[in-house]
């Protein structure tokens, strides 16, 4: 993943036909936490969107549900260029 577009194509497709089954909206302690549930035709779980202190963090977790293996697993985020800079901490198993 290098090159000067830093645009990249994803080794296996998107899952497709989100189903949004809840959103749900807490505070506490000065953050903002938006969780969504839902489920793709290929996995099922929820995302959680965490506000404050000037942040953002996402968790995720997902459950494929078909036999499938994705070769890659994750969020996609289209941003304008003066977001290029950003970090993340891996929780994978």
């Amino acid at each position: 993943m290098a090159g000067p577009t830093k645009i990249w194509t994803p080794f296996t497709a998107p899952f497709a036909g989100w189903d949004c089954d809840r959103v749900s909206i807490s505070k506490a302690n000065g953050f903002v936490v938006v969780t969504v549930a839902g489920k793709y035709q290929e996995a099922a779980g929820s995302y959680r969107l965490i506000f404050g202190q000037g942040r953002l963090q996402i968790a995720y977790d997902f459950t494929v549900t078909k036999g499938i293996n994705p070769r890659q697993i994750g969020l996609v985020f289209s941003l304008p260029r003066e977001y290029e800079a950003f970090s993340w901490e891996r929780g994978g198993s």
